[in-house]
């Protein structure tokens, strides 16, 4: 948006709220992928305030994937392993700002909490959150509604009614080293790790999936550093060439930079999902236990959704995942090949 279209978007939301915004707070202390989706607040509300001061509020050790972000002024961390210390310290820095606009985007107790003691002029947040009642704005939280979508509604009355997408900042040294390193020929990425075990496609689905692409098709299996042995036993159980292990080998943006230029992301229902849809890379979505009808679905322009066919009665079984199928028998995840196969094939102009 040209800095002229901003300013007159500024000056109606001025006048239209009587609003003025010199310091916002936004609260996403959640996961990698919310946080990652919660960009689209930023992006957002700079377009309306373009001289504000958008500070986030985090989960300590997330903010790499932010890193050289432009339109960030400061982040804070919530560290969870001494949590009402931070918060106690999180309170003493926050408190003296005298925020505008504070926007808690998390449903629990201890960002409700932040949120209500922060002082701001104005705290919005969800009706779910157990301080709702103390919010100057609190709007329904509805789970079919995509999680970029459900979060504008808390900006919207100091916006218009239109989001944002999310947006992720790789550098220009990122660029330049995904390009010298991996722009030569046509590849595809996996991210096959997450948090939750009934979120993860069983490694011999993978493994027959990667079994039946070409050879010549280069393949990055990526990851972070705690994801390396998953990605290299998912490497020797398919015994192909021009099939690579990189989890923990770069960093966040790096990988983002990677997924970009790839012809196709194979993701679960984790952060890297979202990362797709924070820079637009054509993306296939497996869903296990998790469903996308939770409002975590893909923004890519280019994307596919699949899960196991028909369904099992029991999914989706939850918004997140568990440490194990709570009936035992992790139907969800017996996903067949040919839905996996099935995106290449729709690409396959562009890849052979």
């Amino acid at each position: 948006m040209p800095p002229f279209d901003r300013q007159i978007k500024a000056l109606r939301a001025l006048l239209d709220h009587n609003t003025i915004m010199d310091k916002i707070l936004i609260i996403q202390p959640a996961f990698l992928g919310d946080l990652i989706l919660a960009t689209a607040l930023i992006e957002k509300l700079r377009a309306y305030y373009p001289s504000a001061q958008i500070d986030l509020l985090i989960r300590k050790g997330q903010g790499r994937i932010l890193k050289g972000h432009p339109h960030i002024h400061q982040l804070l961390e919530l560290d969870r392993s001494n949590k009402w210390r931070s918060i106690r310290q999180l309170l003493a820095h926050i408190r003296p700002q005298n925020y505008d606009l504070v926007i808690n985007c998390h449903r629990h107790f201890t960002a409700g909490l932040l949120a209500t003691l922060s002082k701001g002029k104005k705290v919005v947040g969800f009706k779910k959150n157990p301080f709702a009642w103390a919010f100057s704005q609190a709007e329904e939280h509805i789970w079919a509604e995509q999680e970029v979508y459900r979060n504008h509604r808390l900006i919207a009355a100091f916006t218009d009614k239109e989001a944002a997408m999310p947006k992720l900042y790789p550098s220009a040294e990122d660029w330049g080293f995904v390009a010298e390193n991996y722009g030569q020929k046509p590849y595809i990425t996996i991210s096959p790790a997450s948090l939750w075990e009934t979120k993860r496609l069983p490694l011999a689905v993978w493994a027959e999936l990667l079994q039946q692409l070409p050879k010549s098709l280069y393949i990055y299996v990526l990851g972070g550093p705690a994801d390396r042995e998953h990605a290299q036993a998912l490497v020797q159980l398919a015994k192909r060439p021009n099939l690579y292990n990189l989890a923990g080998q770069h960093s966040f943006l790096q990988d983002v930079a990677l997924m970009k230029g790839a012809k196709l992301n194979y993701v679960l229902d984790s952060a890297p999902l979202h990362i797709c849809s924070a820079i637009d890379a054509p993306v296939a979505a497996v869903f296990c236990s998790t469903s996308p009808t939770y409002g975590f679905g893909p923004l890519s322009k280019t994307q596919f959704i699949i899960h196991q066919q028909p369904a099992p009665a029991c999914w989706p079984c939850g918004s997140h995942g568990y440490t194990a199928c709570p009936k035992a028998h992790f139907n969800c995840g017996q996903i067949a090949v040919m839905p996996l196969l099935a995106p290449l094939k729709q690409l396959a102009h562009e890849l052979f």
